[in-house]
């Protein structure tokens, strides 16, 4: 499972993308975070989606059973 998040910090306007991936029993196989220039927020939220699946596919991960979803909410 892929879990991420964007934040900005209000008084100097720039932003983080973090998150982690887990295996199936929820254990943290791989965490990152990155740093963002100034911006709104829609942009480090979808950057850490973005860094979390190309994190995923660097490691050779790949969909276990079930079905994938992304979901936006903007």
């Amino acid at each position: 499972a892929l879990n991420s998040d964007g934040s900005i910090y209000p008084d100097s306007g720039h932003a983080t993308a973090s998150g982690l991936i887990r295996d199936h029993t929820g254990s943290c196989l791989a965490p990152f975070t990155i740093n963002l220039e100034i911006c709104s927020i829609t942009r480090p939220e979808l950057r850490g989606d973005l860094e979390g699946l190309q994190l995923a596919w660097e490691l050779g991960l790949s969909q276990g059973p079930g079905s994938a979803r992304l979901s936006v909410r903007y």
